[in-house]
């Protein structure tokens, strides 16, 4: 019964149209629906009663095509005014029975039988009631209509999503009772959402096979719809990015242990997981990126103390976040023209936020933010052009960068914090002085940075910095260990480390020629993943920024071959 109120109390609660539209697509496919057409795409285009069209039998094994008119949020219950406005229900039922659809990609599609079924996630009222029984009585037969009211809904909901894999014992509906309660508490790690995804992947795994595949995603997709929903309802999408992402990095990590990377239905499914993240970081984006291009847009006044640390610590997240969008959003154009149209926007967008914030952008406080920062190098590296002003850009970007670093040695007898707790870094700013605890006797930020100087042909930079490092580091880099099978679904679940080797106490060369050629004769192979077979490499760039997992050499030492000499010499 408690199971049952969780998922009407949802239900009644989807305020926009979209949203029911939305989230009914995922239970129809459960349900073993064939989806032939949707209203993604077709908003405020006439649907003639047809939001979703849909193949599948009835209860009597009678093949139908299914016509589902979706009324949600003001229309949600059928009274006077949504029976009888314009394009009210009592419209779109007429549209639904008279307007034809043809489709041909099904075989006798044309002449199936249809059912038309309104679906509202609210009531009919009393005084309504007998004049819609009236018209359906003289409008439909005696099987061609259905109504799915909040009741029916619940129970199908309940049935076929959440009853499947969400609320199935009571410490499922705790687990996903916790993670929304808590879902905008600012120190929520979110670790009932970590063990409640490992439970749903655990219960298919005890009876795999298609269908119950189907099911799995559908919860996937449907959980990230819940997080994002109750996300709005606070207006605080930030925990929400986070969640989303982990059931993104998780799903896909348990289709590499499936082997099922190339099936498929398993892609299907796991598109429909990604449009749902694409949907909501543009929703995002188009919410926080006007204000974070802004003068000091990433910088806030509330807790002003934390501020000297929160301040670049919010913005390399956000910089990391956005190329991931942009590289996320660049995988389905194939069209060269119209992607290097897109590709040069982005940066525009990228140098607008970077220059803007560029007091905390290019003052790295963690030795971890070189993933954001190598990041930002390979996005401008895989666009199809780099111009002269883009190498300036990346110049002056890796010129300031070393030069902070530089700054807060001398200022502050620290280097970048190694690790990923802050406590040292709030204790470094109270206090005015470096903490016992403080970490940063050795560095993978500064040896990529110094390399850097290699590839833009930076000598000057690279004879100030050498004397600066070279006694007071211990430089490193990591190389990805051999077995990459198991690398890659790591680097998809969790934060990687034994699946590295070091290499340390990196010496640099008095001259600047002897350290160009060193470097560029280090290794530079790609790590070749079976991700980027199936086209989406961009999910490399999530896993490392989410879990904190230093990039792969290559990421940056691909520049070699992309960054034009008449650029670095200009």
């Amino acid at each position: 019964m408690v199971e049952k109120v969780f998922v009407r109390e949802y239900l009644e609660s989807l305020k926009e149209d979209a949203e029911l539209d939305y989230i009914f697509v995922f239970l129809l496919e459960a349900m073993g629906f064939k989806i032939v057409r949707t209203t993604k795409g077709s908003r405020g285009q006439s649907q003639y009663g047809k939001d979703i069209v849909a193949v599948k039998n009835d209860e009597k094994g009678i093949t139908h095509r299914w016509f589902f008119e979706l009324k949600g949020y003001d229309d949600r219950d059928i009274d006077q005014r949504t029976y009888m406005k314009p394009d009210g229900i009592r419209d779109s039922l007429i549209e639904a029975k008279d307007a034809d659809f043809t489709y041909n990609g099904i075989p006798n599609f044309n002449q199936l039988p249809k059912k038309v079924v309104l679906v509202h996630n609210g009531i009919i009222k009393t005084n309504i009631e007998k004049t819609f029984n009236g018209f359906i009585e003289q409008n439909f037969g005696e099987e061609e209509f259905e109504r799915w009211d909040i009741y029916r809904l619940t129970d199908l909901f309940g049935q076929y999503l959440f009853g499947e894999y969400l609320l199935t014992d009571q410490d499922n509906i705790k687990l996903l009772k916790r993670t929304l309660i808590f879902l905008t508490e600012p120190e929520y790690e979110f670790n009932d959402l970590h063990i409640l995804i490992h439970r749903v992947i655990n219960r298919y795994k005890q009876k795999p096979n298609q269908r119950e595949l189907v099911k799995l995603l559908a919860t996937s997709n449907l959980l990230a719809v819940l997080i994002w929903h109750y996300s709005k309802e606070t207006n605080n999408l930030h925990p929400a990015k986070y969640a989303i992402y982990l059931l993104v990095l998780q799903t896909w990590s348990f289709i590499l242990s499936e082997k099922a990377q190339k099936k498929k239905k398993y892609l299907e499914a796991f598109n429909k997981l990604l449009d749902n993240q694409l949907r909501f970081l543009n929703e995002y984006f188009q919410k926080t990126l006007p204000v974070a291009r802004t003068s000091k847009g990433l910088f806030t006044t509330v807790g002003f103390s934390f501020e000297p640390i929160g301040y670049r610590l919010r913005a390399f997240q956000y910089l990391d976040d956005l190329i991931y969008f942009f590289s996320m959003s660049n995988a389905s154009l194939h069209d060269l023209n119209e992607l290097r149209v897109y590709e040069n926007r982005q940066k525009e967008e990228i140098k607008l936020l970077v220059e803007n914030n560029w007091e905390a952008l290019t003052c790295p406080i963690m030795d971890n933010q070189l993933i954001p920062i190598v990041h930002l190098f390979s996005f401008f590296s895989a666009c199809q052009e780099i111009s002269d002003y883009d190498g300036q850009f990346l110049m002056r970007y890796l010129v300031k960068c070393l030069d902070q670093i530089c700054i807060r040695h001398k200022t502050k007898n620290v280097l970048p914090l190694l690790g990923t707790e802050i406590e040292p870094l709030i204790n470094l700013e109270i206090n005015g002085e470096r903490p016992s605890d403080y970490s940063d006797g050795s560095s993978l930020l500064i040896n990529v940075l110094l390399e850097l100087t290699a590839i833009f042909n930076l000598e000057w930079l690279y004879v100030h910095c050498r004397e600066v490092f070279k006694d007071l580091v211990n430089l490193q880099v990591l190389y990805p260990l051999a077995d990459l099978e198991q690398l890659e679904i790591s680097l998809f679940s969790k934060s990687l480390d034994h699946e590295y080797y070091a290499e340390t106490s990196i010496l640099l060369p008095v001259s600047f020629e002897d350290f160009k050629v060193k470097t560029r004769n280090k290794d530079r192979n790609p790590v070749v993943l079976k991700t980027n077979d199936t086209g989406y490499g961009f999910l490399k760039i999530l896993a490392q920024s989410f879990y904190r997992s230093e990039p792969f050499p290559f990421e940056w030492r691909q520049l070699f071959d992309r960054i034009n000499v008449q650029i670095i010499n200009h």
